[in-house]
């Protein structure tokens, strides 16, 4: 049968979509004629229309009924499950979608009649690859690339403007909450951090919650929570350097072409291998010590992550800012 209408499913957070970007490309690519919609959460919704031009995107709360009638009206010819989830799985196999691919390794696996067997949890590869390899069942078989976009300078000081950012200064963005989905550097050594950066001559902004500034008594300017997500890519998009730990906001700034600096952990499928940064300009940095398989808040060692010195992402830090700042033109105009 002729695809002619496609629905991708990617309904988690905005790191693990920004890593699906690769894949969503590569099936656009493969079906030139077809018309692809893309299905992302609340949060990430306004991220994905801004990436996605000409895409139609989906908003799924996580309702049932909604996603129900959403595919009986939507009358797609393949879903695309990069997140895969029961409920979903279910509507789709109800609402009669004729191709719906997934992994084969999940109990209601039986829901896909196109399906893959790769396990990730040993985190073999990074995760856009693993979304490509997805595609393979499809006769899609490509090798990863990722383009970084470019952020009109105009918008990027309109964003700067609205909160009260001055763009001449050498911005180093330090964004230290993780959303609890690793073991995370503790707080007192990314306030050190930002003192070393600031005492070398780079201005701070803290991004993050409120929650995962609270208690950030560090020099520099704080953005607990003040801004949208596109105006984050903007803020971004005009710093030296971005240093976060295994979150959405790392993602953000290398793709809007930024160095970052990643701070994971050791713990197993929590690995930079799966689920580091793709841009061009990344650095990860794990503690000296063998890979585990401990769970966050769960360190069987005790204190892996503090063996992560400060000196040494520092000195990362430092080498990643002090290049020529990130070109305008690089990228895609978004």
């Amino acid at each position: 049968m002729e695809i002619k209408k496609i629905l991708t499913v990617r309904d988690d957070r905005m790191g693990d979509f920004i890593l699906t970007l690769p894949a969503i490309f590569a099936l656009q690519e493969a079906f030139p004629k077809a018309r692809l919609t893309v299905a992302v959460s609340p949060s990430v919704y306004p991220l994905a229309v801004r990436l996605l031009p000409g895409k139609n995107v989906f908003s799924h709360t996580g309702s049932f009924s909604q996603f129900y009638s959403f595919l009986k009206s939507g009358q797609f010819d393949l879903i695309v499950f990069f997140r895969p989830r029961l409920g979903t799985s279910l509507a789709a196999f109800l609402a009669g979608v004729p191709k719906r691919l997934g992994t084969g390794y999940r109990g209601y696996s039986f829901f896909y009649n196109l399906k893959y067997n790769e396990h990730r949890h040993t985190a073999e590869k990074k995760e856009a690859e693993y979304s490509l390899s997805l595609l393979k069942p499809l006769g899609i078989d490509t090798s990863l690339r990722f383009e970084t976009i470019g952020i009109d300078m105009n918008e990027a000081e309109e964003v700067a403007k609205k909160l009260g950012l001055d763009l001449s200064k050498n911005w180093v963005a330090v964004h230290p909450g993780s959303g609890g989905s690793s073991p995370n550097w503790p707080k007192k050594n990314y306030i050190e951090l930002a003192q070393k950066l600031s005492d070398a001559g780079f201005s701070i902004l803290w991004t993050g919650t409120a929650s995962e500034l609270s208690g950030i008594n560090g020099p520099g300017v704080t953005l607990a929570g003040e801004t949208e997500i596109w105006d984050l890519a903007c803020v971004y998009s005009r710093c030296r350097l971005v240093v976060a730990p295994s979150t959405g906001p790392l993602h953000l700034a290398s793709l809007v072409g930024t160095p970052v600096v990643g701070i994971y952990s050791p713990v197993r499928v929590n690995s930079p291998r799966r689920w580091g940064p793709l841009g061009p300009k990344a650095i990860t940095l794990v503690p000296p010590v063998p890979e585990c398989d401990c769970a966050a808040g769960e360190c069987h060692r005790g204190n892996c992550m503090e063996l992560l010195a400060v000196e040494t992402v520092f000195q990362t830090a430092l080498n990643l800012a002090v290049k020529p700042a990130v070109s305008l033109s690089s990228g895609k105009q978004v």
